[in-house]
């Protein structure tokens, strides 16, 4: 029995040694442990302070709003911009008053003729600006005048042609002749009647007249076309 009890006892005081030595080694690693963890910590407090401290990030996004870096270059070009658009605008309609203008000067070029007989007060306008308005279609070319002697009397010339300047057929009218002075007062006037009645397109007709006895005055002589029916002569 003594042998079983030192046998027990030994049994007893190596068990007991060995759990001393796992408690020694736990408490070991506990302490390593609580070595370790300070550590950890201080370096998550060292993270965040630096996060705190970055001069980049607010604190607070809800409490400093941040403009956009496009939104504050368009805020800062809008006056520009709504110049700019203005100009465009004023540009436009100076070309379309400029393009209406242009229109407006082809169309009462090319459609005078009618503008006039429409509206005869407008012949006056086209003469300011030189413009002649030609409403029959019969022009005089090859004008020319001299002066013939029978026995004692002075006989003045007028001879000419008269042409058709249209696409169509024209009536010819009367010509009235009126002799002028220096100043351009008429001081005589006659009227004759082509032979032909009418003259068609781009044709042609002769006239001449004969003055017995012009007046001494007269410096100058205009012709032009009258009704057929308004024949007649004067002298002022």
């Amino acid at each position: 029995m003594d042998l079983d009890r030192q046998t027990s006892a030994k049994t007893n005081g190596t068990a007991d040694s060995a759990s001393q030595r796992s408690a020694a080694n736990d408490d070991e690693i506990a302490d390593q442990q609580d070595q370790s963890q300070p550590s950890s910590l201080e370096s998550s407090e060292v993270a965040q302070d630096s996060r705190i401290s970055s001069p980049t990030e607010p604190k607070n996004s809800a409490d400093i709003p941040v403009t956009p870096k496009n939104k504050r270059e368009s805020v800062k070009k809008s006056p520009s911009s709504r110049k700019s658009s203005a100009i465009r605008v004023r540009r436009r309609m100076g070309l379309a008053l400029f393009v209406a203008s242009l229109v407006l000067c082809f169309v009462t070029f090319k459609y005078r003729d009618e503008l006039v007989r429409a509206y005869p007060e407008l012949a006056e306008l086209y003469q300011l600006v030189g413009i002649e308005i030609n409403l029959r279609g019969l022009v005089f070319k090859d004008l020319r005048t001299f002066r013939e002697y029978e026995e004692t009397s002075e006989i003045l010339v007028v001879e000419g042609t008269i042409e058709n300047i249209t696409g169509k057929t024209n009536p010819i009218p009367a010509v009235r002749l009126s002799l002028r002075s220096q100043d351009l007062q008429e001081i005589y006037a006659w009227t004759i009647e082509p032979k032909e009645a009418h003259l068609d397109p781009g044709a042609t007709t002769r006239f001449r007249t004969r003055l017995v006895s012009p007046p001494e005055r007269a410096a100058d002589i205009q012709l032009r076309f009258v009704g057929r029916q308004d024949r007649r002569a004067s002298i002022r």
